[in-house]
């Protein structure tokens, strides 16, 4: 009798407590699967870490302003440089640079007639003064903010060479030669600061520096330095000194990878 009483006392608690226990695992389900999604989707819409482009490169417009003995011979050059940066750690505190430009710093141009034996047609003679630069280097740089200051080094080649071309009233140039030319070792240290002017790691930014480069020797002609006696004759007055100047460019760069 009394376990007649006791599996009916178990068979009632079942009756009422089992739908309960059922409703509670139904509800507790859909709430798990809620609170899953929502995670899931937190986590596909959380920021994630931007990081800089491996590759920045640029072009800039540049002064060379010549220093010391260079200074006495040579006027303040314009030119374009171009230049790209390597960054070797994934945040972009350090980068291997690569640069390259000509920078013209004299010119020369006159009248003359075609030949000793055509006098009636002139012709416009240009003479211009240049140096080609080549370095490669390291920099370190801050990677991020709204102003980005670096410093360089550089170690490469300074090409000095004279042209001249005869052009023809229209502008046509039909003959062209070179004067002198000469390769001279360089070394370079200087500085900047990049501006973003857009967002993303990508993004365009405004690139200004100045760099001090030096030449322990170069040879080179000064504008001038060619003289013609009239009879066909030319004489070339080339100067070899230290060859050092400072330049200060302005220009745009961008990451590419």
């Amino acid at each position: 009798m009394r376990n007649a009483a006791a599996v009916a006392v178990v068979v009632m608690c079942a009756v009422l407590l089992g739908p309960r226990v059922a409703a509670a695992q139904y509800d507790e389900a859909p709430r798990d699967t809620t609170l899953r999604a929502m995670a899931r989707e937190r986590m596909r819409t959380a920021p994630r870490e931007v990081r800089p482009s491996r590759w920045n490169v640029g072009a800039s417009l540049a002064l060379g302003i010549p220093t010391g003995e260079f200074k006495q011979h040579v006027r303040t050059g314009f030119g374009l440089l171009g230049q790209g940066v390597y960054r070797l750690d994934p945040a972009g505190w350090l980068g291997l640079r690569v640069e390259g430009g000509v920078l013209i710093y004299g010119s020369e141009r006159y009248l003359a007639p075609l030949s000793t034996t055509v006098g009636r047609v002139t012709v416009q003679v240009t003479t211009t003064n240049n140096v080609g630069l080549l370095g490669v280097g390291p920099r370190l740089g801050v990677p991020r903010g709204a102003l980005r200051p670096y410093v360089d080094g550089s170690l490469g080649l300074g090409y000095f060479f004279t042209n001249s071309g005869v052009e023809g009233v229209d502008g046509y140039l039909f003959a062209s030669d070179n004067n002198m030319s000469h390769v001279s070792l360089n070394w370079g240290l200087g500085g900047g600061v990049d501006i973003p002017l857009g967002q993303g790691p990508r993004g365009v930014h405004l690139d200004l520096s100045a760099h001090y480069r030096s030449h322990a020797s170069a040879k080179y002609l000064p504008r001038g330095g060619i003289v013609e006696d009239g009879q066909g004759n030319v004489v070339l007055n080339a100067v070899e000194s230290r060859a050092d100047l400072v330049m200060v460019s302005v220009g745009v760069a961008a990451g590419v990878r």
